[in-house]
Order: C-alpha cells, then structure tokens, then sequence
C-alpha cells in the first residue's frame, strides 16, 4: 500500500503570519520595524534616505498628497501633539531607529 498523500515543503512564506496589533505602543514598533527594512539589508544607512518610507511623513507630515492620518495616528498612540510622536520615536526604549547620517 502506497502513501497518496502530498509531501509538505517548506516555503519562503512560512515565516509570515498575521499579528493582531491590540495597543499604540506596539504600533509604533511596528511603524519602526517596517521603516528599518530598507537599513538592515543595506540599501540605505538610516530610514529617512528611503524615498518610499513612511518615516519622512510620519515626523514631517506633508500638506498636500497625505498619506498618513495624523490625527488618527496621535490619537492611536495617545499623544497630543507632532512633538510628542517626534520625541517618542526618538526615545531610548525604541533603538531602532540609528541617528540620521
């Protein structure tokens, strides 16, 4: 008697999976997470010299052609104003993000 069933391989795409984002705080680390991409496989030195990252709106939102709601943004992560996100990016606890070259 033959084993019919198909073989399972392992794919590239195994190591994706849904995460449910449940609080602002692992938002942010997530928002950051995606922003170093580019730097850790070396395309670029720090997120703010990826033209297509969201690092550059997201600390200098734009006026015209918004991509980001930053109403929406603050309100997720519970801060009050631009600064506050600027100075949580920037925060110890978050050492993703290198010094801008």
């Amino acid at each position: 008697m033959t084993d019919n069933s198909p073989t399972i391989t392992s794919s590239p795409l195994d190591r994706y999976h849904a995460t449910a984002v449940e609080t602002g705080e692992h938002f942010l680390k997530c928002m950051l997470y995606i922003d170093m991409n580019m730097v850790r496989a070396g395309v670029v030195d720090h997120p703010s010299e990826w033209k297509d990252c969201g690092y550059k709106e997201v600390l200098t939102p734009k006026d015209r052609y918004v991509l980001i709601d930053h109403e929406a943004l603050l309100s997720a992560l519970k801060l009050p104003n631009q600064d506050a996100l600027r100075d949580r990016i920037f925060q110890a606890e978050i050492p993703l993000i290198p010094e801008a070259p």
